[in-house]
């Protein structure tokens, strides 16, 4: 079973990070444009002083690094196809990891040096990067769910019937496991 959601978001965000890494390499040492500009957020001229040229270079690295992690789950996941393998669960979740550890990141130089918008753009971020994350992981769930034989399925099915016989033969006489207690009045 093809894993298109799961190429679909790790595409997207290899891809929303590329470009946040272009536009952030982009705004090395200009208050009035770049990536603050793109996303729609003014900055005074004191709010600049704040920040060095070095806070958006190591932004630039760490953001590109991710990008490159989302690039390598990318591929990882194209070149397993139909299998599963350990490798494109293990890069999945280094590549989400490191986004997230970075949206954290972010929410704690946002707080040292507060900018209109920007806790709330980092929030958003990593909660749509933890929805992401669920998404793939429950999509890889159901395709190794989906890949095991019926006959596996029903031999598993049949100990759980069986366990629950025992268990309701185990139970005293007269006493009903499915009837609701009756109020008192």
């Amino acid at each position: 079973m093809p894993r298109v959601l799961s190429l679909c978001l790790t595409f997207h965000w290899m891809v929303v990070f590329g470009l946040l890494s272009f536009f952030t390499i982009r705004s090395i040492g200009r208050a009035d444009e770049g990536v603050l500009g793109t996303l729609g957020i003014e900055l005074a001229a004191q709010d600049f002083t704040a920040i060095d040229r070095s806070v958006p270079a190591l932004f630039a690295i760490m953001i590109s690094i991710v990008s490159a992690l989302f690039l390598w789950a990318f591929l990882t996941q194209l070149a397993e196809g139909t299998e599963e393998t350990k490798a494109g669960g293990d890069a999945v979740r280094i590549a989400f990891s490191a986004a997230i550890g970075l949206m954290t990141f972010s929410l704690a130089i946002f707080a040292l040096f507060p900018l209109s918008g920007q806790m709330l753009t980092a929030a958003v971020f990593c909660a749509a990067l933890l929805v992401s994350y669920r998404t793939i992981a429950t999509e890889r769930g159901v395709v190794v769910a989906s890949a095991e034989a019926p006959g596996e399925v029903s031999a598993r099915l049949a100990k759980l019937m069986a366990r629950d016989a025992s268990r309701i033969a185990e139970m005293p006489r007269g006493s009903n496991i499915y009837a609701f207690p009756e109020k008192e009045r």
